[in-house]
């Protein structure tokens, strides 16, 4: 095996698992399944988080993932750090952070020593609940190897000379710390990859909930269906987020929303007045909880229920990451640390639905279904479509950020920034919306009514498919160059233009796609691959270069634009339907642009790209 294919199949498990924003995030749980045949989730479960939620990335103290592997004669504990990288300085780095904070955080958990940190990466979380489930006598007997896997193809002679001094500052810090242990140290790369298990498919781990739950069972689609409802446990919920962490969430059609409205007056921010009034507090009877609440549906790969508990497989969150995710802090918020009643925060019960099903149609229309009653855009309901999820794959291949669930971005930034700079180093701090992109696709196709109207083109299944189109997405670039000029137009007709509208005819800044149709149409005509290409590769914002550019193209000197929106539409006397849409084909009609397709135009535009590399 070499490195390369080592990133396409690490890149295909973080597609499959939904894990993490880069194949880096996955690399550790990619080995563990490889090496070890453990499910995905156990994997992910024993590996470190891509960044600490409500908090800077890191906090794994030079962990990136762990296994304990057991056998009849003694339990192993792998400890691993991972560089997904081919440089030798960074594979010794990686036993050096591990000799400073790995193995001195490994000897306090064998000892069972109690947290003192605030904020603590689930990987830790994980590996404390490991070790305590062993005995006394099995700790004291556990041998630890300290792994450091990587991509060079180097030879191992070569690699081994140049980490020596690293692995030997390692074996020095356990001698002090884990004096009691054997300790090893070792590197893996590519050619020790091989384990001949990759057709070899562990079966997910079963997660128990507790569910008093009636049952339906049907078909869809010609795949069985079952359905469980009853009242199940918050705290387990939590848990189980504790365990899989964002993974849990990737079906869902948003992330949690950070913002203050939501967190403070919004519906978190009265989840937690309802704990803190029933666990804090204890004002009222915790059961009390599932009154209030319209419930959380769950989507199992497999699901059991059997005498008051329910065995679920694979478990998603399709509705309430809300809810659970504003649980876990305030289970966790360390302003509160230890007023939180255990007892009676066990006691807190809420409507569950569990749904298992081969049918990923039926996934997605009860995703849908169950979102609808909640305060969402309609283009958050079509986040998790094939076609969402394919485009979000290519935007990322081109470092931009492509927000198809609501909250997305947002997220990203408050809790992993440096991977904006990493992975996403052309999205300049901003993304392409999932919104935007249709309204902006609608124009470009001449269906100017969907695009001033985006929840018709979300709601209809005729519509949809007809902006999304293979071939109106067909280059990443051109929809990036949308994405740019969506964001100025608006500014630029207010502003930049001298538009002066007679009483009744529109104001300028409403003609945005109107403009960009007819602009589109001008460059596609005058066959522009290069000002595409240039605006088209990173994402600008309201930058005044670009303003700049987009100004000189809708002249007079250039396309004329400007004198059509002056003529045509700045002389109305009423901005009807009618009016508008006559204008508009007037306008093309003048600057024969009526024949002219700008997606068949520049369908082959990314060959012309070189785009930037990944980085290693």
């Amino acid at each position: 095996m070499d490195s390369t294919l080592v990133r396409t199949q690490v890149e295909a498990f973080r597609v499959k698992t939904a894990y993490g924003g880069k194949a880096e995030d996955c690399f550790p749980a990619w080995y563990l399944t490889r090496r070890f045949q453990i499910p995905e989730t156990v994997a992910i479960a024993q590996t470190s988080d891509p960044a600490l939620e409500s908090g800077p990335k890191g906090h794994d103290s030079a962990i990136d993932a762990f296994h304990l592997h057991r056998n009849e004669g003694r339990n192993r504990l792998v400890i691993i750090q991972s560089k997904y990288t081919i440089k030798h300085a960074l594979i010794a780095e990686s036993f050096r952070e591990v000799a400073r904070k790995g193995v001195p955080l490994v000897a306090r958990l064998l000892r069972g020593e109690e947290s003192i940190a605030l904020l603590e990466n689930k990987v830790v979380v994980n590996l404390r609940a490991t070790l305590n489930r062993l005995s006394h006598e099995e700790r004291s007997a556990l041998a630890i190897d300290f792994v450091v896997i990587h991509l060079s193809g180097e030879d191992p002679e070569y690699i081994y000379k140049k980490t020596e001094p690293a692995r030997a500052m390692l074996l020095e810090a356990a001698s002090e710390h884990l004096s009691e242990h054997t300790v090893t140290t070792s590197f893996l790369g590519p050619a020790d990859f091989a384990f001949h298990v990759a057709d070899v498919q562990a079966p997910p781990v079963w997660s128990n909930l507790t569910l008093e739950a009636v049952s339906c069972r049907t078909t869809h689609s010609g795949q069985d269906a079952a359905f469980f409802y009853g009242i199940g446990v918050l705290a387990e919920l939590v848990k189980l987020y504790n365990e899989r962490r964002s993974e849990l969430f990737s079906k869902n059609i948003r992330y949690f929303i950070s913002r203050k409205a939501n967190v403070e007056t919004g519906p978190s921010g009265k989840i937690r007045e309802t704990l803190k009034r029933l666990v804090t507090q204890g004002e009222d009877s915790p059961e009390l909880f599932a009154f209030y609440h319209n419930g959380v549906t769950i989507f199992a790969r497999e699901a059991e229920v059997d005498n008051g508990l329910c065995r679920v497989r694979d478990p998603y969150v399709l509705n309430g990451c809300q809810t659970i995710k504003t649980a876990h802090m305030f289970a966790t918020d360390a302003s509160a640390k230890g007023k939180l009643n255990e007892d009676l925060w066990k006691r807190v019960r809420i409507p569950v639905r569990v749904i298992t099903t081969k049918s990923e149609e039926l996934v997605r229309r009860v995703t849908v279904a169950n979102n609808r009653q909640n305060s969402i855009s309609a283009a958050a309901l079509r986040a998790n479509d094939s076609e969402q999820l394919e485009l979000e794959q290519r935007f990322r291949r081109h470092n931009i950020f492509y927000q198809r669930q609501e909250g997305a971005f947002e997220q990203l930034e408050r809790t992993n920034p440096e991977l904006l700079a990493d992975i996403y180093a052309q999205t300049a701090g901003s993304y392409v919306s999932i919104v935007d992109l249709a309204r902006s696709i609608a124009a470009v196709a001449g269906e100017i009514h969907a695009a001033h109207h985006p929840n018709d083109i979300f709601e209809s299944d005729r519509l949809y498919a007809k902006t999304f189109a293979p071939s109106h997405v067909s280059s990443i670039a051109f929809c990036v160059f949308l994405q740019n000029l969506h964001n100025v137009l608006g500014v630029v007709l207010k502003k930049n233009l001298d538009l002066e509208p007679n009483p009744g005819a529109p104001k300028p800044s409403s003609l945005t796609y109107y403009t960009m149709a007819l602009l589109t149409r001008y460059l596609a005509k005058e066959e522009r691959h290069g000002d595409i290409i240039t605006f088209g590769t990173t994402l600008w914002g309201g930058k005044k270069l670009f303003r700049e550019k987009v100004c000189s193209w809708l002249d007079n000197y250039h396309s004329k634009v400007k004198r059509e929106l002056k003529d045509r539409f700045m002389s109305l006397e009423s901005k009807s339907n009618e009016n508008m849409a006559s204008a508009y084909q007037s306008c093309l009609a003048t600057l024969k642009l009526s024949q002219v397709d700008p997606f068949k135009a520049f369908e082959n535009l990314d060959n012309e790209i070189e785009w930037a590399a990944p980085e290693e």
